[in-house]
């Protein structure tokens, strides 16, 4: 490596929130004789093991201000960092901070105070998410980035090791490492400024109007600063490279919030098709919903008194279709339920809790992955946004939370209890199908999916075929209108009863042929299309 790439540091600043492994650190910079700059609590903590440590009010001749708030944004700190003196990469400012008298800064190592953690506590108050924001931390890191051709950052306490051991090998810090942590660094701040946006998104202040709340759910620059929860061993397909990242904290993620219990790490499309289990079964609060996906459409949907019974009453829909499935279960998995899915090929089953014996059942299963997470039970939604990426861009939605505006019952006829069920429980699971979409169901099952056609009489046919004789005293749900013809066409197959958005310009022929079939007809005022 060429000496020209080489850091030699003679000063380090010590400013950290988080103090794992800042002794060790301080300990190898002493031993190294790099001068140690640091204040409050981190200066503390290393002379308490007997490091000498300069503190940064004595270095600047300024005392700390406003308990602590001002204390780095000082000329001789920054000037020390943002100085530059390697020539090879830009201007040299050696001469200026020799007439200033500025020595220079080569380690700068902060951590920042803990903001996202503050936030996510339910209690919090605007006093203490205030706090905790972090002013001097941010700064010195983005000037210690900017400048690593002469700097060497350290946002990460996982980085003293890497450090230390690039030290000991090159008798200096090497650019490639200083960029690689200037990177992590820009980052880091990124993703913090993202929270802090997001909070304040989120602040229940009373809107002045309709468009003012919109705009801020939806502001005009939405910050997506996301993190890295792990590498994937591909993505949709072999050929893609696939990550899994999410918006730091955000009511939970799949990855950080779950612990696989058993079987190989999952896939890009296993956590696609888990994304969908999740959100449908926490459609059913209260009882116990199994939920079988395929490629995101769901293949069967029941709730019963036991995980084994609903599991059973969902795979049992299409039991073709539920080859190599991910199956999701809003309660805990027990014995079994273990054997009911034993029996068939299924690639992931998420569930709150698994039992012992569910576990020795499911671990004869090798390349089943069991994952545990309380993400399948309901959680408040409102106001998250989700989005799908473009080619140049990112389309951005608030998520489809709700069921329907009014439950319009406009036929004649008059629904039975009964109908009233399936109607809703077709309803809920036709939300989570690919446009255009039909879903036939009793009371607490679906019967048959007709998803993602292009024709939406294709997808009645295709609902009903995959029904076979349970279509027979069904209710059917469609995601967008419903026109005469498929009115018939249900009919015909034995479906009694039809919930669909409404507000088609042939709705009153559509509620006349209801009519003339005796069929009970509901329109909810709001359509629920997932493409």
């Amino acid at each position: 490596m060429s000496p020209a790439e080489l850091l030699h540091p003679k000063r380090a600043l010590l400013s950290v929130h988080d103090k794992t492994g800042i002794i060790d650190f301080a300990r190898f910079l002493h031993e190294h004789e790099i001068e140690i700059l640091s204040s409050g609590g981190t200066a503390k903590a290393i002379a308490g093991e007997g490091i000498p440590v300069v503190e940064v009010s004595d270095y600047t001749g300024t005392c700390e201000m406003f308990s602590g708030r001002v204390k780095t944004l000082h000329p001789r700190i920054h000037g020390g960092i943002l100085g530059r003196r390697r020539p090879r990469f830009g201007p040299d400012d050696t001469d200026e901070m020799v007439r200033f008298e500025i020595p220079p800064i080569d380690i700068v190592a902060v951590n920042l105070y803990p903001f996202e953690k503050t936030v996510d506590e339910p209690d919090v108050t605007l006093e203490d998410a205030l706090e905790n924001i972090d002013i001097g931390g941010p700064t010195l890191i983005r000037s210690a980035a900017k400048n690593f051709p002469s700097v060497c950052i350290i946002t990460d306490p996982a980085q003293y090791h890497d450090l230390i051991m690039a030290y000991r090998k090159y008798e200096g810090i090497p650019l490639m490492l200083r960029e690689a942590f200037a990177r992590a660094a820009f980052h880091r701040t990124a993703l913090y400024d993202s929270a802090i946006s997001r909070y304040f998104r989120n602040l229940p202040i009373h809107e002045a109007s309709d468009e003012a709340g919109i705009d801020r759910i939806l502001p005009e620059y939405l910050p997506l600063a996301l993190r890295r929860v792990s590498k994937l061993r591909y993505g949709e397909n072999p050929h893609q490279p696939g990550a899994y990242y999410c918006i730091n904290r955000d009511l939970g993620d799949y990855v950080t919030d779950s612990k696989i219990l058993q079987g190989k790490e999952l896939s890009y499309n296993n956590l696609l098709d888990i994304d969908s289990v999740v959100r449908l079964v926490r459609e059913f609060p209260g009882k116990t919903c199994a939920a079988v996906v395929k490629h995101q459409n769901p293949t069967g949907v029941a709730t019963a008194d036991t995980a084994e019974e609903a599991y059973r009453l969902a795979r049992a829909v299409d039991e073709l279709a539920a080859f190599g499935n991910v199956t999701g279960i809003s309660g805990t998995v027990d014995e079994a339920c273990a054997q009911a899915i034993k029996e068939t090929f299924v690639e992931v089953v998420v569930a709150l809790d698994f039992t012992g014996e569910a576990r020795a059942v499911l671990k004869k299963k090798k390349n089943l992955r069991l994952v545990k997470t309380d993400l399948v039970l309901p959680k408040d939604v409102s106001g998250r946004l989700v989005g799908i990426a473009l080619a140049h861009g990112i389309l951005v939605q608030q998520i489809d939370d709700a069921t329907w505006n009014e439950f319009n019952i406009v036929s004649k006829r008059q629904p039975t209890e009964d109908e009233k069920q399936a109607m809703e429980t077709a309803w809920r699971v036709v939300k989570h199908v690919r446009s255009n979409s039909t879903v036939l169901a009793h009371p607490n099952r679906t019967v048959g999916t007709g998803p993602g056609q292009t024709s939406r009489v294709d997808t009645f046919r295709i609902a009903i075929d995959k029904a076979g004789e349970n279509a027979k005293g069904a209710c059917a749900a469609t995601d967008g209108f419903c026109f005469p013809d498929s009115v018939e066409i249900a009919h015909e197959a034995g479906v009694t009863a039809i919930i669909e958005p409404g507000g088609s310009r042939q709705d009153d022929e559509t509620i006349a042929k209801a009519d003339e079939l005796g069929m009970a007809l509901v329109l909810t005022g709001m359509r629920h299309f997932k493409h």
